[in-house]
């Protein structure tokens, strides 16, 4: 039974595309769906047409030639739709041909013609569905007009004697009701049947969309991971470079490179930060930090940079700042630095400023207040609204000069409106712009022992053993010197299989594992080697730090359920290396300084 109705659904459809535009069946959805409704609603009102017609065909011939007259409406419009397309133009004209007929024949019988009653009603209906709801309302009130004008007619006592009272007449007229009624629920099943198919159509489009979605953060993450593993060879060489002794040019020339790199990496996670935005998989972390070490940081990072150019760069925090706050650092770092870089870079001369103030708030919060201004080329009034689109850049000349992806800022705001906070610019062409970010953050009492904001770096020293599960030969090499420098022995294991039967020989003290490694990867290896642990009853567990160059959401989740205890992303950073291995090794008493 199931098989006789779908092929006879399908062939109906058949009949129906007939007078449908090829270009409507090719582009299918929503339009080829109202031009199926249309065609069914143009056949309708023949079939009820030509059934009232032949009910009076005796007298009045008006009436009779009125409904001959919509007949050919509906049929002149199936003609129309079929050359040119006409649907919502088409559907009017048809509803309201109708409407005028039906509204003579509910005067001429009071209404009591239970088929006129039924097609008044269906008018709205076909109104709405083919045409949206506000025409499908004013059609509705029409029709009610036209009802009760016509029920007021039939009981004031006043008749129309258009219809003469002959069995033979009102047998047709009831006969009409079937088909009216067969018509609406035909109609109805017909834009069920469409309408099921187009939500079919959106649920393939949105599978596709999120295939697509998939591939796309699949690709992000290989690309990061194969861009970031060369790249944690470049900085780290270029650091080591940097510590040893370099004659001036040497020197120049190192910090060059470093340069270089730290600017493609910059490219790199705005592309990455942006992706993960799109995916909404971007995280806003709560955790203590000192707002004071925040600036400190900034301003040590852009020092240089800022003296190179003969730029004044100050840094100021107001006496209402607090110690400590609680939010996300990293990302404010982020802000921060996307904020200053930009200043440091559009200005050529005069100074560059970033002041830090606090304003109580309720619940013992405080409003953190962030500006960072410059004296550089400024911004035109009328193009700061694009200011934070994305991969927007406001001159092309200024992609040619000073480059950038046009996704720093876009980034800082969907940061900033995540936080729960806003920014605001200020900027005039040719005498500089100012940011000022305005964010609400609970006071907490100190920042946490151990914490980079609260102890200042130093150089250390460990006498510990660690082992390196890492197949790139180069990234061995640059571990490996970071490690040596602050008096480590080191062992390289080239994939995970040796990393596990090094770690089954015994006297490793701590693990720096890749993930991605050829015969056994380092979320394998680290399963192994925790199985490993439990299976000798060892008290003790070595911790395994986890080196990846995928920084997706979700990696880091994906590391601490393998059995990794932290996760460093490459390229790895000599602070980064130095604050995992002071939480997991025991320090020497050499090398404090």
């Amino acid at each position: 039974m199931s098989r006789w109705w779908i092929q006879g659904q399908d062939l109906g459809l058949r009949a129906i595309d007939a007078f449908v535009p090829d270009a409507t069946v090719a582009e299918g959805g929503d339009p080829l769906r109202r031009a199926r409704l249309a065609v069914a609603l143009c056949g309708i009102t023949l079939a009820i047409c030509l059934q009232a017609a032949f009910n009076f065909r005796t007298e009045p011939a008006a009436l009779s030639a009125a409904c001959l007259l919509v007949a050919g409406a509906a049929v002149v419009g199936l003609a129309l739709l079929r050359l040119r397309g006409f649907v919502t133009g088409l559907s009017h004209l048809v509803l309201a041909a109708g409407y005028v007929v039906l509204t003579v024949i509910n005067l001429a019988t009071g209404a009591a013609i239970p088929g006129a009653f039924l097609s008044s009603m269906l008018i709205p209906l076909i109104a709405t569905i083919l045409t949206g709801a506000r025409s499908g309302a004013a059609w509705g009130a029409a029709s009610m007009l036209q009802l009760a004008l016509a029920l007021h007619v039939r009981y004031s006592g006043y008749e129309i004697p258009l219809v003469p009272n002959d069995a033979s007449l009102l047998l047709n007229v009831h006969l009409g009701v079937p088909l009216v009624f067969a018509s609406t629920v035909g109609f109805a099943l017909l834009y069920e049947y469409t309408k099921n198919l187009t939500l079919g159509e959106l649920a393939e489009a949105r599978d596709e969309a999120e295939r697509a979605s998939r591939a796309k953060g699949e690709f992000l993450a290989n690309m990061s991971h194969e861009i970031r593993t060369p790249m944690n060879g470049i900085i780290g060489i270029s650091d080591l470079l940097l510590d040893s002794d370099l004659d001036p040019e040497q020197r120049e020339l190192a910090e060059t490179v470093r340069s270089s790199a730290d600017a493609l990496l910059v490219v790199l996670n705005d592309i990455l930060d942006f992706s993960k935005i799109e995916a909404g998989e971007l995280s806003i972390e709560r955790v203590p930090f000192s707002p004071a070490g925040l600036l400190r940081d900034v301003r040590a990072l852009f020092a240089n940079q800022a003296r190179s150019k003969g730029l004044r760069l100050s840094v100021h925090s107001g006496a209402r700042v607090p110690g400590a706050l609680c939010g996300d650092p990293t990302r404010l770092r982020q802000i921060l630095i996307n904020l200053v870089g930009n200043a440091v870079k559009f200005t050529s001369s005069g100074e560059v400023r970033v002041e830090l103030d606090a304003v109580p708030a309720a619940d013992g919060a405080v409003e953190l207040q962030l500006s960072v201004s410059d004296t550089g080329i400024g911004i035109a009034g009328d193009r700061l609204p694009d200011l934070f689109r994305r991969f927007t850049q406001l001159d092309p000349s200024t992609t040619r000069r000073f480059g950038g992806t046009g996704l720093g800022l876009a980034i800082c705001h969907e940061l900033v409106e995540r936080m729960g906070g806003t920014i605001r610019v200020a900027s005039q062409v040719g005498e500089g712009s100012r940011f000022e970010i305005a964010l609400t953050l609970p006071v907490v009492e100190s920042v946490p022992v151990g914490s980079s904001d609260a102890d200042p770096h130093r150089d250390r020293s460990y006498s510990a053993t660690v082992l390196i599960a890492e197949d790139n030969e180069v990234n061995q090499r640059v571990v490996a010197r970071m490690l040596a420098r602050v008096g480590c022995k080191v062992i390289v294991a080239k994939n995970g299989i040796e990393a596990v039967e090094l770690m089954a020989e015994g006297g490793i003290d701590c693990v720096l594992m890749d993930c991605q490694m050829p015969e056994l990867d380092g979320f394998e290896a680290a399963a192994a080697i925790r199985a490993l642990e439990r299976e000798r009853g060892h008290a003790g567990r070595v911790p395994i730090i986890a080196l990846t160059a995928s920084v997706m959401a979700g990696d880091r989740d994906r590391c601490l359920a393998a059995g990794m205890d932290e996760v460093l992303a490459k390229p790895l950073r000599r602070e980064a290396l130095a604050a995992v291995l002071e939480d997991f090794l025991e320090e020497t008493d050499a090398g404090s300084g």
